[in-house]
């Protein structure tokens, strides 16, 4: 069993709608977007017309971004990262 990280949800939905593997500051760029559309964890589409996803500040850097899904990736967990120049990460399938 993997432990639960509360930060990595809101980074999870930007991974899951992403058709590549993406950047710390890629998935920063999108969480904090405003009027976005994702896919839950269910299948079912989600809207926010308003509100970026980011509302609060948890995530106000890339290496914020980079620190917890580099912890979300240890132990096999739910990511995979590629180490490169920059790092991009992806979900596992």
């Amino acid at each position: 069993m993997h432990p639960q990280i509360p930060e990595f949800e809101p980074l999870r939905g930007v991974l899951e709608a992403a058709d590549e593997p993406l950047t710390a500051r890629e998935v920063l760029r999108r969480l904090k977007q405003p009027g976005d559309s994702r896919q839950s964890r269910d299948g079912c589409r989600t809207h926010r017309h308003s509100e970026p996803r980011g509302d609060d500040d948890t995530f106000e850097t890339a290496h914020r971004v980079a620190t917890v899904l580099g912890r979300a990736a240890d132990a096999d967990g739910p990511v995979e990262v590629t180490r490169g120049s920059p790092y991009t990460y992806r979900l596992r399938d």
